[in-house]
C-alpha cells in the first residue's frame, strides 16, 4: 500500500523535477531519490512512510566499512554529529555506514513534499562534506583529526 507522505513527497518531485520512484511492501511505502555528487557516487534517499503517516529518511549504504577501521570510522561519525545535528549517521552490524533523519510527527500532510525536497538538499550537501573523512578512516594509513 502507498500511504499519504510518500504520495504527497513524489507529486511534489515530480513538480520540482527531482526524479525518483516509489515502491511499497505491506509494512511501509518510500520514494527513493538517487544522487551522484562530486565525492559520492549514486547514493540514494528514502522517504519512508508507514501507516502512523510518519516519514523517516535513510539512504544506502555510504560504504561499508573495514572491520579493523570500524573505530576510527565511528570517531568521524562522532564529530559529523557534533558539526552536523540535522541528520544521524549510524553504523549497523554489517559495518555499513548510512544517515538517518525522522521528520517531525507532527508535519502537516501539505508539507511533506516542501520538507523532503529541504531534508534531499541538506542530505546531500552534509554527506557530500563527510564522506571523504569517512573514506580516509577507512583507507588511509594516517587518519586525520
Amino acid at each position: 500500500m502507498v500511504y499519504r507522505p510518500t504520495t504527497e513527497i513524489q507529486n511534489y518531485f515530480e513538480t520540482e523535477g527531482i526524479r525518483s520512484a516509489i515502491s511499497e511492501t505491506e509494512a511501509f511505502s518510500y520514494v527513493s531519490a538517487g544522487f551522484t555528487g562530486e565525492n559520492v557516487a549514486n547514493l540514494n534517499v528514502r522517504f519512508i512512510s508507514r501507516a502512523d503517516d510518519e516519514c523517516d529518511v535513510f539512504t544506502s549504504s555510504i560504504v561499508r566499512v573495514p572491520a579493523d577501521r570500524a573505530g576510527a570510522v565511528l570517531q568521524v561519525l562522532n564529530e559529523a554529529h557534533n558539526q552536523f545535528r540535522f541528520i544521524r549517521f549510524r553504523m549497523d552490524s554489517d559495518r555499513d555506514v548510512f544517515a538517518t533523519y525522522s521528520m517531525p510527527s507532527s508535519t502537516p500532510m501539505e508539507a511533506y513534499g516542501p520538507m523532503a525536497k529541504e531534508i534531499f538538499i541538506r542530505f546531500v550537501s552534509i554527506i557530500e562534506k563527510v564522506y571523504p573523512n569517512i573514506m580516509r578512516a577507512c583507507f588511509s594509513e594516517f587518519v586525520i583529526p
